[in-house]
């Protein structure tokens, strides 16, 4: 709510009830400040803690008023904060002139306009130096206790009221909370640094030491900092008389956070280091007790793995060492034996693989690693680790078997296996080369391999080959012509895959070529009867055509599309025939001719020859159809082909003859 203050009283704005307050009533002296900090009005009574007339004040800054530093910085920062904030605040502050030191109690009251935009700071400064020279009977003062709070950096401070609302807040507390004094006063901690069931407990806390008069025991709080982060303190609260007939409560808080997260950090360490020894895949941690000549066997500590990997339980094996060390393989004792010297007599890390039979008969490899230390009484211990590696033998042998059957399989297969590096230059080439291409491998490996390309090819995959290697990608099915030994080509069908590192650069490329020579020359025999029946499929005047089991036409030629349009005309399917039965497109007459024909030879199996005739333009149009049985697929139901001669003219002739005879 905005205030107008005249030189005689503070008037409210309209509506408000109080509209003046005269200020010969009021106990404090009263200033309002703009934006920039210059005075804006100052009530009569300012002069008894400045020495200032009010009327010198006016437009004019703390600093042009002649105010020290240390004097004016409070109330500068408590105007700027109030604009900043838009929220009233309250501060105590003790002002020293040459004749002694003042105690003042400043009220900021933030004057908004229409919008709520603060336009101006008010201050009300009231005097409570004899209030405070009061208190004196009570011991220190609480100026003499914020003298020594303020200069206690590692103990934050503050003061509470009944109600638990902030009292004081010493510099430590804005370092450990985060907030500043001005932004904590008149506060509650569950609106500031505590979690509502944390407020809870303290407001509990403060009921004892009120109910007992006793300090509370040092209590351990969490805490959230004003930026978010969460903390821990350890903190002691006792009563205090506040000097107004009521009683505060001062708490005093050390941050223990680092100590916190240091000892949560140990337990999370441990509960690791425990969980990693009792959860070990196919292993165990352990400690032996080789006392001071290294020459005795006592386990001090054996994680829960023992039980799954030598079937026995740690106290067993604590108990007699030689449950375990007695499984030692005897043809690997010799080796484990050697190892255990050397390393004793180094004082290095012993490392051993071999062989253990267990209770039930059994036999694992296992790899065992230890380090040796001595402790302070002299006794020599090794801290160890045990896994079982039986799978990892196993599968380094069935590695071997691999490679062995690998090399078996590239030296006699009939396909050309190879490697190239990143460079395109050959690295590895199997026997197989030389039946292929008549090189041996040494000079396939000694040559650039564009050189045995065509060079048409070779123009091809100069081209190609950056960007698959750019791109880290192999290829499939990529045909090229090789230049034989006797100067003619082959046709090879590549097939690659690129070898990558661990950071997946790529190495080269490994693939394997097949001789496709003979199927090439196939192929292009086949395209050329193809091509040579499809000239006859198309150069006929006999209408041809497949339909599948269904009925449905699956090809024809130009022939058959031209007689159909003749016959139908603008009937005619604009999609054309393919994939449609004769009912589709042709009269019913005529289609139901045409499928009982079809399914004859389904059911015969064999060929039909038939004469059909068409009524076209007033004209009968005859044809001499044949028909076989003919399988689109080895699973298809069986289709049909046919081919339809036009014989009209021949059977008019046979009419003419007949009615010469006749």
């Amino acid at each position: 709510m905005a205030v107008k203050i005249s030189n005689t009283s503070i008037t409210r704005p309209e509506g408000a009830r109080d509209q003046e307050i005269p200020l010969e009533g009021l106990p404090a002296a009263v200033w309002r400040f703009d934006r920039e900090g210059r005075c804006l009005f100052a009530s009569d009574n300012i002069g008894k803690a400045l020495h200032l007339e009010a009327e010198q004040c006016i437009g004019k800054t703390l600093r042009e008023l002649g105010l020290s530093e240390s004097q004016r910085r409070p109330w500068e920062e408590g105007v700027r904060d109030v604009f900043a904030s838009g929220l009233p605040f309250e501060m105590e502050f003790i002002f020293e002139d040459t004749e002694g030191a003042t105690v003042l109690s400043w009220s900021f009251v933030p004057e908004p306009d229409a919008h709520g935009t603060v336009q101006s700071v008010l201050v009300l400064s009231r005097d409570i130096t004899d209030l405070m020279r009061a208190e004196k009977g009570l011991g220190l003062t609480n100026s003499q206790l914020r003298v020594n709070f303020e200069n206690t950096p590692l103990v934050a401070v503050q003061w509470y009221d009944q109600d638990g609302r902030v009292r004081y807040w010493n510099p430590a507390s804005e370092t450990v909370y985060g907030w500043k004094a001005r932004e904590a006063l008149g506060k509650t901690l569950d609106t500031l640094i505590l979690a509502p069931e944390d407020a809870a407990r303290f407001r509990r806390i403060i009921d004892t030491v009120r109910k007992t008069g006793s300090p509370s025991a040092p209590y351990e709080m969490p805490i959230r900092r004003k930026d978010g982060r969460h903390g821990w303190v350890l903190a002691t609260t006792f009563a205090m008389p506040l000097g107004d007939g009521q009683t505060g409560f001062v708490c005093m808080d050390v941050d223990i956070t680092e100590r916190k997260q240091a000892e949560a950090a140990l337990r999370e360490s441990e509960i690791k280091l425990r969980a990693l020894s009792d959860n070990l895949p196919g292993g165990l941690v352990y400690q032996i007790d080789s006392g001071k000549d290294g020459q005795e066997r006592r386990f001090t500590y054996l994680s829960a793995g023992v039980e799954s990997l030598h079937g026995i339980s740690a106290a067993e094996a604590m108990a007699d060492p030689m449950a375990i060390y007695g499984q030692v393989a005897e043809e690997d004792r010799q080796l484990v034996a050697a190892r255990e010297a050397a390393a004793l007599a180094a004082m290095q890390p012993f490392s051993a693989e071999f062989r253990v039979r267990l209770p039930g008969g059994e036999t694992r490899w296992r790899h065992f690693r230890s380090a040796p230390r001595r402790l302070d009484n002299g006794h020599l211990v090794w801290d160890g680790i045990e896994i079982d590696i039986t799978e990892r033998k196993r599968a380094e042998k069935t590695l071997r078997e691999s490679e062995e059957r690998y090399r078996a399989i590239v030296e006699n297969t009939t396909e050309w296996i190879w490697e190239m590096d990143a460079t395109g230059r050959h690295t590895f080439t199997n026997p197989m080369v030389t039946s292929i291409l008549g090189f041996s491998p040494r000079e396939v490996l000694e040559q650039d391999f564009s050189t045995l390309l065509h060079e048409e090819d070779s123009a091809v995959v100069n081209e190609r080959l950056p960007q698959l290697i750019a791109d880290r990608q192999g290829w499939r099915g990529w045909v090229l012509r090789w230049r034989h030994k006797d100067g003619g080509y082959r046709f090879l069908e590549s097939n690659a895959r690129p070898i990558l590192d661990e950071a997946g650069m790529l190495l080269g490329y490994r693939g394997a070529d097949r001789d496709i020579t003979e199927r090439m020359e196939q192929e292009e025999a086949l395209r050329h009867s193809q091509a040579l029946l499809q000239g006859v499929f198309e150069g006929t005047d006999d209408c041809i055509f497949v339909k599948d089991g269904n009925g449905r036409y699956v090809l024809h030629n130009e022939a058959l599309r031209k007689f159909l349009v003749r016959l139908l005309g603008d009937a005619f399917p604009a999609d054309g025939i393919v994939g449609k039965r004769d009912h589709d497109f042709l009269p019913a007459d005529i289609a139901d001719r045409l499928a009982a024909n079809d399914a004859e030879v389904r059911k015969s199996g064999r060929p039909l020859t038939v004469e059909e005739s068409f009524l076209l333009e007033g004209q009968t149009l005859n044809y001499l159809s044949r028909k076989f049985p003919f399988a689109l697929s080895a699973t298809a139901e069986p289709g049909i082909l046919g081919v339809a001669r036009d014989i009209t003219c021949r059977k008019r002739a046979e009419e003419e003859q007949n009615k010469v005879r006749a």
